[in-house]
């Protein structure tokens, strides 16, 4: 809980370079529930798209005990994976790749209301 790298040392010889490359994809990224299912929105100028989900862990922003792994499936608009979360405030911790090989990372919120 609280660790978002390893060595800090190490991840910030490279962080201004990452951060202009990640921003450089003008990328709008969002997560829901819906139904019972995570969606996970990508878009670039307002339309979908499609990269490879490296890593994808939803869990609690205290504790790592009710972390998970969603399996995410492309609908041809959202990445869709069933999950089942109780109430309250939820990180899903994304890496993903943009088509010329720029690694994207975020913690996205996801607010559970039931």
């Amino acid at each position: 809980p609280g660790l978002e790298t390893k060595n800090s040392y190490i991840s910030s010889q490279t962080f201004d370079a990452d951060r202009t490359a990640q921003r450089a994809l003008n990328w709008d990224v969002g997560a829901r529930i819906e139904a019972g299912n995570l969606r996970l929105s990508l878009r670039t100028n307002g339309l979908p798209l499609q990269a490879e989900i490296i890593s994808a862990v939803l869990g609690r922003a205290t504790n790592v005990a009710q972390d998970q792994t969603p399996v995410f499936v492309f609908d041809g608009t959202d990445y869709v994976a069933p999950v089942d979360l109780a109430a309250g405030n939820w990180n899903l911790r994304l890496v993903a790749k943009a088509a010329n090989g720029t690694l994207f990372r975020q913690r996205i919120i996801v607010d559970v209301v039931k």
